[in-house]
């Protein structure tokens, strides 16, 4: 075919490299792998493409995190509430405090001694923004800090404050006007 569709598969299901394989669909559920040699028609042949390992974990682990960082926001909260009382939002506090000490540590880690986009997108994106925003906003105003763009990181802050405010305010009164 002229533009032949590119086959989407698990890199554990791909040959080894330099192992010339093509794939043949016998049907839209049984993909099987055949030596090009092996196949009596080219014309159905699809190429296949090698898809990086990551490409298939980075989603599934920043989903794995968000549930888990979600969860433990859940349980300190529910704690924090048991002991500290409910007049006041300690759970919240905890964890968005806690969340931007360990995006603090995990920024350093990662850049300067551990390297490693997946285990990145676990704890930093998944995880720590399951269990807060906050974490994440706090680590881009220190980027702009630690580059030297001190009125950009100030504006920043003010803007995720002035906006997050405004758009609490907004949502709850939007929210009182509507008769449910």
């Amino acid at each position: 075919p002229k533009n032949p569709v590119r086959l989407h598969i698990l890199p554990s299901a791909l040959p080894p490299k330099g192992e010339a394989r093509r794939y043949v669909a016998n049907d839209f559920l049984n993909l099987i792998a055949l030596p090009a040699k092996e196949i009596s028609h080219p014309p159905s042949l699809l190429p296949a493409e090698r898809i990086p390992m990551s490409s298939y974990l980075t989603p599934l682990l920043v989903a794995l995190g968000g549930a888990l960082g979600a969860l433990t926001r859940y349980t300190v909260t529910l704690l924090a509430a048991s002991f500290l009382g409910s007049s006041f939002p300690y759970g919240t506090l905890l964890v968005n405090g806690a969340g931007s000490f360990l995006i603090g540590l995990l920024a350093f880690f990662f850049t300067q001694h551990f390297p490693s986009p997946l285990a990145s997108a676990f704890l930093v994106t998944g995880f720590l923004g399951g269990l807060t925003t906050f974490s994440s906003m706090m680590n881009e105003i220190m980027q702009f800090f630690l580059a030297g763009h001190l009125l950009e990181g100030c504006t920043y802050l003010l803007s995720q404050l002035l906006i997050g405010l405004l758009a609490v305010f907004a949502g709850y009164l939007l929210m009182s006007r509507i008769s449910l």
